[in-house]
Protein backbone atom coordinates (compact mmCIF):
# COMPACT_ATOMS: atom_id res chain seq x y z
CA UNK A 1 0.00 0.00 0.00
CA UNK A 2 1.32 3.38 -0.93
CA UNK A 3 2.53 5.26 2.61
CA UNK A 4 1.32 1.83 4.19
CA UNK A 5 2.45 2.59 7.53
CA UNK A 6 -0.47 5.54 7.73
CA UNK A 7 -3.28 3.39 6.16
CA UNK A 8 -2.40 0.39 9.03
CA UNK A 9 -2.60 3.15 11.32
CA UNK A 10 -5.69 3.86 9.71
CA UNK A 11 -7.26 0.51 9.27
CA UNK A 12 -6.34 -0.27 12.87
CA UNK A 13 -8.15 2.54 14.47
CA UNK A 14 -11.03 2.42 12.32
CA UNK A 15 -11.82 -1.44 10.98
CA UNK A 16 -12.51 -0.10 7.70
CA UNK A 17 -12.97 -3.57 6.03
CA UNK A 18 -13.86 -1.62 2.34
CA UNK A 19 -10.68 0.36 2.73
CA UNK A 20 -8.99 -2.90 3.37
CA UNK A 21 -10.11 -4.42 0.19
CA UNK A 22 -9.62 -1.11 -2.06
CA UNK A 23 -6.59 0.32 -0.80
CA UNK A 24 -4.15 -2.32 -2.99
CA UNK A 25 -6.96 -1.32 -6.13
CA UNK A 26 -6.09 2.42 -5.50
CA UNK A 27 -2.19 2.08 -4.98
CA UNK A 28 -0.86 2.03 -8.79
CA UNK A 29 -2.83 5.43 -9.11
CA UNK A 30 -0.91 6.94 -6.04
CA UNK A 31 2.39 5.21 -7.12
CA UNK A 32 1.35 6.66 -10.70
CA UNK A 33 0.69 10.38 -9.29
CA UNK A 34 3.02 10.31 -6.18
CA UNK A 35 0.78 11.23 -3.71
CA UNK A 36 -2.07 9.88 -1.10
CA UNK A 37 -5.46 9.41 -1.76
CA UNK A 38 -5.75 12.57 0.91
CA UNK A 39 -3.54 14.70 -1.64
CA UNK A 40 -5.66 14.09 -4.80
CA UNK A 41 -7.76 16.67 -5.78
CA UNK A 42 -11.59 16.42 -7.10
CA UNK A 43 -10.40 15.34 -10.71
CA UNK A 44 -7.78 13.27 -9.52
CA UNK A 45 -10.19 10.93 -7.66
CA UNK A 46 -13.08 11.73 -9.91
CA UNK A 47 -10.55 9.45 -12.09
CA UNK A 48 -9.95 6.96 -9.34
CA UNK A 49 -13.87 6.28 -9.19
CA UNK A 50 -14.35 5.95 -12.81
CA UNK A 51 -11.86 3.39 -13.31
CA UNK A 52 -11.49 1.30 -10.29
CA UNK A 53 -13.31 1.84 -7.52
CA UNK A 54 -16.69 -0.70 -8.16
CA UNK A 55 -19.22 -0.80 -11.15
CA UNK A 56 -22.37 -1.09 -9.51
CA UNK A 57 -23.72 1.84 -7.68
CA UNK A 58 -23.60 0.28 -3.99
CA UNK A 59 -19.72 -0.69 -4.51
CA UNK A 60 -18.82 2.94 -5.62
CA UNK A 61 -21.00 4.52 -2.93
CA UNK A 62 -19.93 2.75 -0.15
CA UNK A 63 -15.82 2.79 -1.28
CA UNK A 64 -16.01 6.72 -1.38
CA UNK A 65 -18.30 6.99 1.50
CA UNK A 66 -14.85 5.24 2.58
CA UNK A 67 -12.63 7.49 0.72
CA UNK A 68 -13.73 10.02 2.41
CA UNK A 69 -13.48 8.31 5.64
CA UNK A 70 -10.13 8.25 5.29
CA UNK A 71 -9.46 11.57 4.30
CA UNK A 72 -11.28 12.67 7.13
CA UNK A 73 -9.19 10.71 9.31
CA UNK A 74 -6.02 12.00 7.72
CA UNK A 75 -7.45 15.73 8.13
CA UNK A 76 -7.85 14.75 11.96
CA UNK A 77 -4.49 13.82 12.08
CA UNK A 78 -2.54 16.59 10.61
CA UNK A 79 -1.98 14.78 7.27
CA UNK A 80 -2.18 17.51 3.84
CA UNK A 81 -5.67 17.02 2.78
CA UNK A 82 -6.84 18.50 -0.49
CA UNK A 83 -9.97 20.39 0.15
CA UNK A 84 -13.16 19.33 -2.20
CA UNK A 85 -15.23 22.51 -3.16
CA UNK A 86 -17.32 19.86 -5.06
CA UNK A 87 -18.62 15.90 -4.89
CA UNK A 88 -17.40 13.72 -6.76
CA UNK A 89 -19.91 12.66 -9.60
CA UNK A 90 -20.95 8.62 -8.80
CA UNK A 91 -22.62 7.73 -12.07
CA UNK A 92 -21.56 4.37 -12.94
CA UNK A 93 -23.52 3.98 -16.04
CA UNK A 94 -20.51 3.83 -18.30
CA UNK A 95 -18.32 1.42 -16.14
CA UNK A 96 -21.30 -1.31 -16.16
CA UNK A 97 -21.82 -1.14 -19.90
CA UNK A 98 -18.18 -1.79 -20.14
CA UNK A 99 -18.61 -4.68 -17.01
CA UNK A 100 -21.43 -6.16 -17.12
CA UNK A 101 -23.97 -7.37 -19.89
CA UNK A 102 -27.55 -6.74 -21.05
CA UNK A 103 -28.87 -10.09 -22.21
CA UNK A 104 -27.94 -13.46 -23.25
CA UNK A 105 -27.16 -12.49 -26.61
CA UNK A 106 -24.94 -9.54 -25.29
CA UNK A 107 -22.70 -12.50 -23.25
CA UNK A 108 -22.83 -14.76 -26.58
CA UNK A 109 -21.57 -11.96 -28.21
CA UNK A 110 -18.64 -11.45 -25.67
CA UNK A 111 -17.80 -15.41 -25.29
CA UNK A 112 -17.54 -15.63 -29.25
CA UNK A 113 -15.17 -12.61 -29.16
CA UNK A 114 -12.85 -14.61 -26.42
CA UNK A 115 -13.29 -18.02 -26.86
CA UNK A 116 -13.02 -20.69 -29.45
CA UNK A 117 -16.35 -22.06 -31.28
CA UNK A 118 -18.10 -25.15 -29.59
CA UNK A 119 -17.94 -27.02 -32.24
CA UNK A 120 -14.16 -26.84 -32.62
CA UNK A 121 -14.20 -28.95 -29.24
CA UNK A 122 -11.51 -27.29 -27.15
CA UNK A 123 -11.17 -26.68 -23.49
CA UNK A 124 -13.03 -23.41 -24.20
CA UNK A 125 -16.26 -25.19 -24.13
CA UNK A 126 -15.28 -25.25 -19.99
CA UNK A 127 -14.26 -21.37 -20.16
CA UNK A 128 -17.92 -21.13 -21.70
CA UNK A 129 -19.69 -23.15 -19.46
CA UNK A 130 -18.11 -22.11 -16.22
CA UNK A 131 -19.66 -18.31 -17.61
CA UNK A 132 -22.78 -19.17 -18.34
CA UNK A 133 -23.44 -20.94 -14.70
CA UNK A 134 -22.59 -17.80 -13.57
CA UNK A 135 -25.38 -15.84 -15.78
CA UNK A 136 -27.59 -19.06 -14.87
CA UNK A 137 -27.24 -18.20 -10.97
CA UNK A 138 -24.68 -20.29 -9.58
CA UNK A 139 -23.31 -17.87 -7.21
CA UNK A 140 -20.57 -20.19 -5.52
CA UNK A 141 -17.78 -20.53 -8.36
CA UNK A 142 -17.22 -23.49 -6.09
CA UNK A 143 -20.23 -24.85 -7.10
CA UNK A 144 -19.90 -24.17 -10.52
CA UNK A 145 -16.86 -26.68 -11.09
CA UNK A 146 -18.26 -29.19 -8.76
CA UNK A 147 -21.27 -29.30 -11.37
CA UNK A 148 -21.51 -33.31 -12.31
CA UNK A 149 -22.06 -34.24 -15.92
CA UNK A 150 -25.23 -36.20 -14.98
CA UNK A 151 -26.69 -32.80 -12.97
CA UNK A 152 -27.13 -31.09 -16.32
CA UNK A 153 -29.87 -31.91 -17.90
CA UNK A 154 -29.40 -31.15 -21.83
CA UNK A 155 -32.82 -31.51 -23.05
CA UNK A 156 -34.78 -29.61 -20.50
CA UNK A 157 -31.92 -26.79 -20.21
CA UNK A 158 -31.48 -27.36 -16.23
CA UNK A 159 -28.51 -27.99 -13.58
CA UNK A 160 -29.47 -29.47 -10.57
CA UNK A 161 -26.90 -29.26 -8.21
CA UNK A 162 -26.66 -28.92 -4.83
CA UNK A 163 -30.59 -28.78 -4.34
CA UNK A 164 -31.05 -26.00 -6.40
CA UNK A 165 -32.54 -25.76 -10.36
CA UNK A 166 -30.90 -23.36 -12.61
CA UNK A 167 -32.03 -22.67 -16.02
CA UNK A 168 -29.35 -21.96 -18.40
CA UNK A 169 -29.74 -20.21 -21.83
CA UNK A 170 -30.45 -22.23 -25.05
CA UNK A 171 -27.85 -20.25 -26.61
CA UNK A 172 -25.78 -21.97 -23.95
CA UNK A 173 -26.81 -25.00 -25.34
CA UNK A 174 -23.69 -26.17 -27.47
CA UNK A 175 -20.90 -25.31 -25.25
CA UNK A 176 -22.86 -27.87 -22.29
CA UNK A 177 -23.44 -30.70 -24.47
CA UNK A 178 -19.60 -30.65 -25.70
CA UNK A 179 -18.33 -30.41 -22.01
CA UNK A 180 -20.89 -33.29 -21.35
CA UNK A 181 -20.31 -35.60 -24.27
CA UNK A 182 -16.87 -35.13 -25.65
CA UNK A 183 -14.29 -37.70 -24.84
CA UNK A 184 -11.06 -35.34 -26.15
CA UNK A 185 -10.56 -31.95 -26.63
CA UNK A 186 -9.03 -30.69 -29.64
CA UNK A 187 -5.49 -29.05 -28.38
CA UNK A 188 -3.53 -26.23 -29.76
CA UNK A 189 0.10 -25.69 -28.74
CA UNK A 190 2.97 -23.66 -30.75
CA UNK A 191 5.87 -26.74 -30.54
CA UNK A 192 2.58 -28.76 -33.04
CA UNK A 193 2.81 -27.96 -36.23
CA UNK A 194 -1.46 -28.89 -36.09
CA UNK A 195 -4.04 -29.38 -33.46
CA UNK A 196 -3.54 -32.87 -31.57
CA UNK A 197 -6.73 -34.88 -29.80
CA UNK A 198 -6.56 -35.45 -26.12
CA UNK A 199 -8.57 -37.11 -24.25
CA UNK A 200 -10.12 -36.19 -21.59
CA UNK A 201 -9.53 -38.01 -17.90
CA UNK A 202 -12.11 -39.59 -16.26
CA UNK A 203 -14.27 -38.18 -13.38
CA UNK A 204 -18.01 -37.64 -12.99
CA UNK A 205 -17.32 -33.78 -12.97
CA UNK A 206 -18.00 -31.29 -16.13
CA UNK A 207 -15.29 -29.55 -15.25
CA UNK A 208 -13.58 -32.09 -16.29
CA UNK A 209 -9.96 -31.66 -19.29
CA UNK A 210 -7.25 -33.93 -20.58
CA UNK A 211 -4.69 -32.53 -17.26
CA UNK A 212 -7.19 -32.55 -14.71
CA UNK A 213 -10.41 -34.54 -13.59
CA UNK A 214 -12.05 -31.38 -11.92
CA UNK A 215 -10.23 -28.28 -13.07
CA UNK A 216 -9.62 -25.56 -9.80
CA UNK A 217 -10.59 -22.23 -9.76
CA UNK A 218 -6.44 -21.64 -9.24
CA UNK A 219 -6.12 -22.68 -13.07
CA UNK A 220 -9.41 -21.28 -14.32
CA UNK A 221 -8.97 -18.01 -13.12
CA UNK A 222 -5.89 -16.99 -14.91
CA UNK A 223 -7.02 -19.05 -18.60
CA UNK A 224 -10.19 -16.73 -18.60
CA UNK A 225 -7.73 -13.67 -17.61
CA UNK A 226 -5.17 -14.09 -20.18
CA UNK A 227 -7.92 -14.97 -22.67
CA UNK A 228 -9.86 -11.42 -22.04
CA UNK A 229 -6.67 -9.47 -21.92
CA UNK A 230 -5.26 -11.32 -25.46
CA UNK A 231 -9.01 -10.77 -27.26
CA UNK A 232 -11.21 -8.43 -25.42
CA UNK A 233 -9.08 -5.87 -22.80
CA UNK A 234 -11.54 -3.13 -23.20
CA UNK A 235 -14.27 -6.01 -21.56
CA UNK A 236 -14.36 -5.94 -17.54
CA UNK A 237 -16.43 -8.62 -17.18
CA UNK A 238 -16.05 -11.12 -14.42
CA UNK A 239 -17.63 -14.28 -13.02
CA UNK A 240 -19.23 -12.12 -10.29
CA UNK A 241 -19.83 -9.24 -12.95
CA UNK A 242 -22.10 -12.08 -14.74
CA UNK A 243 -23.90 -13.40 -11.99
CA UNK A 244 -25.52 -10.17 -11.55
CA UNK A 245 -25.99 -9.55 -14.66
CA UNK A 246 -27.70 -12.66 -15.11
CA UNK A 247 -30.11 -12.01 -12.02
CA UNK A 248 -30.95 -8.10 -13.29
CA UNK A 249 -31.84 -9.52 -17.11
CA UNK A 250 -34.13 -12.14 -15.20
CA UNK A 251 -35.90 -9.66 -12.94
CA UNK A 252 -36.31 -7.17 -15.83
CA UNK A 253 -37.82 -9.85 -17.96
CA UNK A 254 -40.66 -10.01 -15.29
CA UNK A 255 -41.00 -6.74 -14.75
CA UNK A 256 -41.82 -6.53 -18.50
CA UNK A 257 -43.92 -9.06 -17.79
CA UNK A 258 -45.78 -7.09 -15.26
CA UNK A 259 -44.51 -8.37 -12.07
CA UNK A 260 -42.22 -6.33 -9.81
CA UNK A 261 -38.72 -6.99 -9.43
CA UNK A 262 -38.18 -8.84 -6.21
CA UNK A 263 -34.90 -10.56 -4.88
CA UNK A 264 -35.69 -12.04 -1.68
CA UNK A 265 -35.11 -15.81 -2.40
CA UNK A 266 -31.93 -14.57 -3.82
CA UNK A 267 -31.19 -13.03 -0.48
CA UNK A 268 -32.06 -15.89 0.98
CA UNK A 269 -29.77 -18.30 -1.46
CA UNK A 270 -26.49 -16.54 -1.25
CA UNK A 271 -26.81 -16.20 2.30
CA UNK A 272 -27.46 -12.38 2.36
CA UNK A 273 -30.27 -10.83 5.02
CA UNK A 274 -32.98 -8.76 3.35
CA UNK A 275 -31.57 -5.70 4.73
CA UNK A 276 -29.34 -6.09 1.61
CA UNK A 277 -32.47 -5.56 -0.59
CA UNK A 278 -32.49 -1.81 -0.80
CA UNK A 279 -28.32 -2.10 -2.11
CA UNK A 280 -29.63 -4.49 -4.57
CA UNK A 281 -32.43 -2.48 -6.01
CA UNK A 282 -30.37 0.35 -6.02
CA UNK A 283 -27.49 -1.79 -8.11
CA UNK A 284 -31.09 -2.98 -10.18
CA UNK A 285 -31.75 0.40 -11.15
CA UNK A 286 -28.09 1.58 -11.83
CA UNK A 287 -27.57 -1.66 -14.41
CA UNK A 288 -31.26 -0.87 -16.05
CA UNK A 289 -30.11 2.57 -16.44
CA UNK A 290 -27.12 1.68 -18.58
CA UNK A 291 -28.91 -1.49 -20.44
CA UNK A 292 -32.73 -0.38 -21.06
CA UNK A 293 -34.03 1.30 -23.60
Amino acid sequence: MYNEERKKTYLSQTGDKIALRQFPNIEPFEESMGKDLCEMSKEELQRIADKTLGVLPTTLLDTMRSVASYRNWGMENGYKVFRLEHPIQLDSTKRIRECMVASPMHLQTILDKVFNQPERETVDCLYRCFLWMAFAGIYDQKDAVGVKTDEVDLDNLVIRHGGKVYEFERLALPAFRVACTAESFLYEHPKYKSPIWRKRLESPYLMRSFRAKQISLRSIHPSIYLRFEEKAPESGVTYNRIFYSGIFYRAYEMERAGFPPNFDSLLLDIGFNRSKRSSLMRDYAGWKKAFSP
